[in-house]
């Protein structure tokens, strides 16, 4: 339920307040390599009780909120399957961070995403 400032995970800011603050036509570019335990962006048995809502949750809220949004993948799009890859795949246009990566990602935030 949060984002950070910085790379050190210093100065949390909670996603209903980015949402809050940037209006539909901002655009959201998430980079990071988007592998991680299962549990952490699906969520697991008890995880809801415990009043956490799963990672994936808050990626659909975003993806939602922002018209124009991508994720920049540094490890690439790989060829394997990978659970929680596969998953934000589907959430976001993911494309790799290279420079052919970011001009696609470009023209995906340029051309205007979702129903565009």
């Amino acid at each position: 339920g949060r984002v950070y400032k910085t790379e050190g995970f210093q100065e949390p800011v909670r996603v209903n307040d980015v949402l809050a603050e940037c209006g539909k036509h901002y655009k959201l570019v998430f980079v990071g390599d988007a592998a991680m335990a299962p549990y952490e962006l699906l969520g697991s048995p008890g995880w809801g009780e415990e009043g956490r809502v799963p990672g994936l949750a808050w990626l659909l809220a975003l993806r939602e909120h922002f018209d124009r949004s991508v994720w920049l993948n540094p490890d690439g799009i790989g060829v394997y399957p990978h659970a929680t890859v596969d998953a934000i795949a589907k959430v976001f246009p993911m494309f790799a961070l290279t420079l052919d990566g970011l001009g696609q990602a470009i023209h995906e935030l340029v051309r205007g995403g979702r129903g565009a």
